[in-house]
């Protein structure tokens, strides 16, 4: 995704390849894949996204244990092999610590926003820690309201905007050849 995706939409679109330019966001599982993906590219990302990022680190390392076949079969779908999580690129705890580690690696902003009804909310926390800790500039809401739903996250959408590129948003003036989006879409709603 850092890759492809990124090269993609900039072949696509006029969009900056200023690394403080460029931001990966996500909501849940997204979140967590945004902050894997922008640890992993410093280089690449200015800032990191995250709406009740599902960060599940201990809910994978207590499915290995449980040897509960339904709880790994679960965790697998989102992690593949559940044995090599910890420790590996798809772990978030030892990518932060590689800036703890490494204190001349650019660090990504982040911002990040988790309701407190959230079942995930203690596990956000977590991760806002490990990330200040590490030297990561944090911004982070835990309103008292929310849970892991659309609500939420529609709420904070506008927020998450504000914060990426403050001031007003106006659509660009570049002259812009759109039709290329056309071969996205299913065949039957190309018009």
């Amino acid at each position: 995704m850092s890759e492809e995706l990124v090269d993609f939409t900039r072949r696509l679109l006029p969009l900056s390849a200023k690394r403080e330019d460029t931001a990966l966001a996500g909501i849940s599982i997204g979140a967590y894949t945004a902050v894997i993906n922008g640890l992993l590219r410093p280089d690449r990302f200015g800032s990191i996204i995250s709406l009740s990022g599902a960060f599940m680190r201990d809910r994978v390392l207590e499915a290995v244990e449980s040897h509960s076949p339904r709880k790994k079969r679960y965790y697998e779908r989102f992690f593949g092999d559940l044995d090599t999580v910890i420790g590996s690129e798809k772990d978030y705890v030892a990518l932060i610590d590689r800036f703890r580690d490494n204190p001349d690696l650019p660090r990504p902003r982040f911002y990040g926003a988790c309701g407190e009804h959230d079942n995930l909310c203690q596990n956000n926390r977590d991760v806002v820690q490990l990330l200040r800790d590490a030297g990561f500039d944090v911004t982070y809401h835990e309103p008292d309201i929310g849970a892991h739903e659309w609500p939420f996250w529609n709420a904070w959408i506008d927020c998450t905007l504000d914060w990426c590129a403050p001031g007003e948003m106006c659509p660009s003036t570049a002259e812009i050849d759109y039709s290329a989006l056309t071969s996205l879409r299913p065949p039957e709603e190309q018009h």
